[in-house]
């Protein structure tokens, strides 16, 4: 993904209107098997999941890196948050995107291609760059 600068913010932040950035993004969750536990999880548990219960299920004993994960789905739209009342913790549920993203990943992804020249990730069912040499 190349270097970030100061104040750049790394990892998934809004969900792409274009297929084959959606399927490059897809595959960035698929790489990272926690953002798929979560979204698994989540899928089984339609009441939602606490951050504490989160942080038991993933057994990273990092509760920093959960939290990352979690902005990220929020930010994308994967995952809502259902903030309670009266003191009671709040819940991460899965959002329909969510549940569509986990289906297609499941079904398998199409691979993807990297461009080196431009550095662009492209879907193998998208477009293709021949070597003539």
């Amino acid at each position: 993904m190349g270097e970030s600068k100061p104040g750049t913010m790394k990892g998934i932040w809004a969900w792409p209107a274009d297929t084959k950035a959606q399927d490059n993004m897809l595959h960035e969750i698929a790489k990272e098997d926690e953002y798929l536990e979560i979204l698994e999880a989540l899928e089984k548990n339609p009441a939602g999941l606490s951050n504490a219960k989160l942080d038991k299920l993933l057994t990273n004993n990092s509760q920093w890196r959960t939290l990352k994960h979690m902005r990220g789905l929020v930010a994308v739209g994967f995952v809502k948050y259902d903030v309670k009342l009266f003191g009671n913790a709040g819940e991460y549920q899965i959002t329909e995107l969510g549940k569509a993203a986990v289906s297609r990943i499941k079904a398998g992804l199409p691979p993807v291609h990297h461009d080196v020249e431009t550095g662009r990730d492209y879907s193998l069912l998208g477009r293709f760059r021949w070597d003539w040499s």
